[in-house]
């Protein structure tokens, strides 16, 4: 019973047109960032150029997030996702014909991640309308569900996809993912009463814009949670990028891995601890408190990364010689 409860939103057609979309968008934006941080390092191999691939995905949402907000408020959601992936995927596939060029590369990235900014903020806000009321319980679920499958997906298939079809082939299937979502969207029934709300692109005064941001900002620096929760954040992103910049050589240098083998090794278990950590609590910890579970998170990342420097000395280990040889290349 309770099983049907939670797949009820999957019902409402739209719904479902949306949950696949979002797999598949979320799938090859996340497969695009870390293919573009082993194609460079393996190109380069630099850690300076990896930083620069980290640079130009990370600064659109900084100077651009608030911004994109704003407008996105205002306009209609079902547009900014559909013509969002189109963009994306003819950028992609444009990137296939000159992924040896490491400007081209991080023009892309930041224009990729500078449209991602618009689809970011009208994807979750479209489910509303989209569903009843007694069914978002069930459809937040299941895009929370989604979203984090499709993260573990790309990471999990990041290093086979490449093996099996090559760069040029797997940047335009990427490219092909988002103009399949881009379609998928197209599909999409708002509700009837709902869909009124739903304008087309409405034009933002600069004042709107400037007062729209204050106020936001405003909100931020008077309320304690919020501005504590955006300063944990900011440094669990912080650590998770000087990571995505230092990996590729901790793994070629220290564990003496291929690159190809990285994102099976590396990524994937780190994938899989976000959705273990999910599941853990959401299911036992959810009535916690948020900030102390938010600061023990942030203590055990930093324990955990304190044991990287000895990644080489642990493998040189006989009981994990030992273990390989019982179970290979474990």
């Amino acid at each position: 019973m309770m099983q049907n409860r939670f797949f009820r939103a999957f019902s409402v057609k739209s719904f479902f047109y949306l949950w696949l979309s979002e797999i598949f968008t979320i799938f090859a934006f996340n497969f695009f960032n870390f293919y573009l941080i082993l194609h460079v390092f393996a190109l380069t191999k630099s850690n300076t150029a990896v930083s620069l691939v980290v640079i130009s995905f990370t600064l659109p949402a900084i100077f651009f997030g608030a911004i994109a907000g704003v407008y996105v408020d205002r306009w209609n959601k079902k547009y900014v996702l559909l013509v969002s992936n189109i963009v994306r995927g003819i950028l992609l596939i444009t990137l296939a014909f000159f992924h040896q060029s490491l400007v081209f590369i991080y023009l892309t990235s930041f224009l990729v991640a500078l449209v991602t900014q618009f689809f970011v903020p009208a994807e979750a806000p479209i489910i509303p309308l989209i569903v009843d009321g007694e069914l978002l319980y069930s459809a937040n679920a299941l895009f929370g569900l989604g979203l984090y499958a499709s993260v573990l997906l790309a990471y999990l298939l990041l290093g086979p996809i490449i093996l099996i079809f090559g760069e040029i082939n797997t940047l335009i299937i990427l490219g092909v993912l988002f103009l399949l979502s881009s379609l998928l969207i197209t599909a999409i029934r708002l509700q009837p009463k709902k869909q009124a709300k739903e304008k087309g692109v409405v034009h933002v005064s600069k004042k709107e814009l400037l007062s729209e941001i204050r106020q936001a900002l405003s909100i931020m620096r008077n309320s304690r949670q919020i501005y504590n929760s955006l300063v944990l954040l900011a440094l669990a992103q912080i650590l998770l990028l000087v990571l995505a910049v230092i990996a590729p050589g901790y793994a070629t240098q220290v564990l003496h891995i291929s690159i190809q083998k990285f994102p099976l090794f590396f990524i994937a278990p780190a994938a899989l601890g976000v959705l273990v950590g999910g599941v853990i609590l959401t299911t036992f910890l959810h009535q916690r408190s948020k900030e102390k579970l938010a600061t023990l998170g942030l203590f055990l990342s930093g324990a955990a990364m304190l044991t990287l420097p000895y990644g080489s000395r642990i493998a040189a280990r006989e009981i994990v010689h030992d273990v390989n040889n019982f179970l290979p290349h474990l």
